[in-house]
């Protein structure tokens, strides 16, 4: 009788913990995901507006947000 009840509860608290661990986990993806875009876009439009080579801050960007990613 004991032990049913206190498995009820051990799997209500594991139920809770799961839910705050994904939450967690998605707002760290989040955070990760929108440093690597603002860094990317901020390299983009400072060489776009202070040097001519379109495609080099284009080349730079995508290597920033693409090291950011393993970063998470």
């Amino acid at each position: 009788m004991f032990l049913s009840a206190f498995s009820v509860d051990i799997a209500a608290v594991v139920v809770v913990l799961t839910k705050i661990l994904i939450s967690v986990c998605q707002l760290l993806a989040l955070l990760v995901i929108s440093v690597g875009v603002l860094r990317a876009l901020v390299i983009f439009f400072r060489d776009l507006l202070l040097k001519p080579q379109t495609p080099e801050a284009f080349q730079k960007s995508r290597l920033a947000m693409g090291y950011s990613f393993p970063w998470g």
